[in-house]
């Protein structure tokens, strides 16, 4: 009889362990703020479940939030400082926070210089060799070396430029704030990036324009060790290539995951 119930016990647990799979989403608002970040953001379920150690695998089935990754930012890089009369006064202008296009941080300067100062400058893209092109009357300069400037936007080294002409930048123009996003959880293993181990479970790059939404929709995840012995919490962070939080401005980020039994 004994022999029986163990039976029992065991066809029991064998059908039980074949429905230990679980869909889960994480919704949160992405604020990269030092008070109140939730860049790195931790969901606790209401219910811990209890797993077997290295039974799991997890994969990333989708992704929906706004591309609003900003490549400006006061305190970073939103500084233009510049001199209308040889360099005897310097005037400066700051940026507002956003994501913006050669074209758009042109306007925006030459609005925020106004109709007298703004004669003095045009910035424009120079399409041949995707660098910036700023011509100059031979009264103005603009000074690149001051903090937070936004030379390396515009691809300019850290230097004054003096008027008189055309003055072509040093680099490509950099107005993409990342390369590539990786997402990021605390619960696996069997991830690598450049040889190093790694938390990311997914890497992307938007496929849209700044302001519309990024869908990832993952027909066919791939799948990774599940480290943790039970679900009771999971902390997801967005990084760029660099490994660094990605700031999303407050809005929305929503991952599905699908936790199942190898």
């Amino acid at each position: 009889m004994e022999e029986v119930t163990e039976l029992l016990h065991k066809i029991v647990e064998s059908v039980t362990s074949r429905s230990d799979n679980f869909y889960f989403t994480v919704s949160y608002d992405s604020i990269y703020e030092k008070d109140k970040n939730t860049a790195k953001f931790t969901h606790y379920f209401d219910k811990q479940i209890q797993l077997e150690n290295d039974k799991y695998e997890i994969g990333l089935l989708g992704l929906d939030a706004y591309y609003s990754i900003p490549n400006v930012t006061p305190g970073i890089n939103a500084n233009f400082r510049y001199s209308v009369d040889n360099q005897v006064t310097w005037k400066l202008i700051v940026l507002s926070t956003g994501n913006y296009e050669l074209s758009t941080i042109s306007d925006e300067i030459i609005n925020k210089m106004g109709s007298v100062d703004s004669r003095n400058f045009s910035i424009n893209p120079d399409i041949a060799t995707l660098k910036c092109r700023i011509k100059l009357t031979d009264n103005a300069a603009i000074d690149f070396t001051y903090a937070n400037s936004i030379n390396y936007v515009l691809g300019f080294n850290p230097q004054i430029i003096i008027g008189g002409g055309n003055h072509y930048s040093d680099n490509i123009v950099n107005v993409q704030p990342v390369n590539s996003i990786n997402v990021n959880i605390d619960c696996i293993s069997g991830s690598y990036i450049n040889g190093k181990e790694s938390t990311s479970i997914y890497g992307f790059f938007p496929s849209v324009s700044p302001g519309h939404k990024i869908i990832i929709d993952r027909q066919t995840p791939i799948y990774l060790p599940f480290t943790s012995s039970s679900l009771s919490s999971i902390t997801i962070w967005l990084t760029d290539e660099a490994g660094r939080l990605v700031n999303f401005r407050g809005e929305n980020i929503t991952v599905r995951f699908y936790l199942r039994r190898k």
